[in-house]
């Protein structure tokens, strides 16, 4: 082997011992910034620990018919993610136990929780309440003792989504005037009040005849002229037909009035939407570089 020959070997050793060198550099700075990145980010992890069913069943039925089946909603980012089982302290990593979220911003995200049934996936049976996250992510303090997660417990109250109380009221049957009343009822019903009603009218009809004729003979005592007597004939007629008709306005707007709707009182109580269930939730937050920094520039 000559001298030249050696030399290059030497020389490619050389530079593949620098090349690999270089690489792994590259390496180590690609491993440093998914680091970065990564701690640029915070994250959010969701498990159920606790089903308590408030209505109905209490023992070992009621531990057999809590839901598993959760869906955990996110306001800020638009977010969702289902749970399919309670959490597992003997296998925390357990795959539909948790529910896992990153970049949030927990200044105005808010938290939902959904809950289905156990025979019908599909089906919902109940909703919670939005939750705010600010208050169960965040901690100054803690992110100032250098603290790198949060815990926090939540209680979710679960109703009836469409509510408890919501039947689709009756629908009442529409006013119907005095008048059209009478005439459906037939001669012997008045619209205001029935056969009495009527008793009363034919009593105030007869009071008139009465009083007519009354009149008529002590005018025909007195001047004993048949042309009065007509006269006073054809004019009573005239005066008893708007007597009838006065009586007869005079019961039509008291029966108006009685067909009023009442007033709504607003002073009634309203019910309270009792929950179905009650779950308790188990919240993580890792807070990202810019919530650690955040916390050191508002302490300075």
């Amino acid at each position: 082997m000559t001298d030249s020959t050696k030399s290059a070997r030497e020389s490619m050793e050389k530079s593949r011992i620098e090349v690999m060198e270089c690489e792994e550099e590259i390496k180590s700075i690609k491993t440093a910034l998914k680091a970065v990145s990564e701690s640029s980010r915070n994250g959010l992890e969701v498990s159920v620990h606790k089903v308590k069913v408030s209505q109905g069943e209490d023992g070992d039925d009621a531990e057999n018919s809590a839901p598993t089946t959760f869906k955990i909603n996110l306001s800020s980012p638009i977010e969702e993610r289902t749970i399919t089982q309670l959490y597992d302290p003997l296998n925390p990593t357990e795959e539909g136990s948790f529910a896992k979220f990153e970049s949030i911003e927990t200044s105005n995200a808010l938290l939902t929780v959904e809950v289905y049934s156990n025979d019908e996936p599909s089906r919902k049976v109940g909703v919670s309440a939005p939750h705010d996250l600010m208050p169960l992510c965040q901690d100054l303090e803690l992110w100032k003792k250098g603290g790198e997660k949060k815990s926090s417990t939540l209680e979710v109250a679960i109703v009836a989504e469409k509510g408890i109380d919501d039947v689709p009221a009756e629908k009442e049957p529409a006013e119907t005037d005095p008048v059209e009343k009478a005439e459906k009822a037939g001669p012997g019903v008045d619209a205001v009040g029935g056969e009495e009603g009527t008793e009363k009218v034919e009593e105030l009809e007869e009071k008139d005849s009465d009083e007519w004729e009354d009149a008529v003979a002590e005018e025909v005592e007195e001047d004993g002229e048949t042309e009065e007597l007509v006269k006073e004939g054809e004019a009573s007629p005239e005066s008893d037909d708007k007597k009838d008709e006065t009586e007869v306005t005079s019961e039509k707007d008291d029966a108006e009035e009685s067909v009023q709707p009442a007033v709504q009182d607003d002073s009634k109580p309203t019910k309270l939407q009792l929950p179905l269930y009650t779950l308790t939730l188990q919240l993580e937050y890792t807070p990202s570089s810019d919530d650690k920094r955040d916390a050191l520039t508002i302490s300075s």
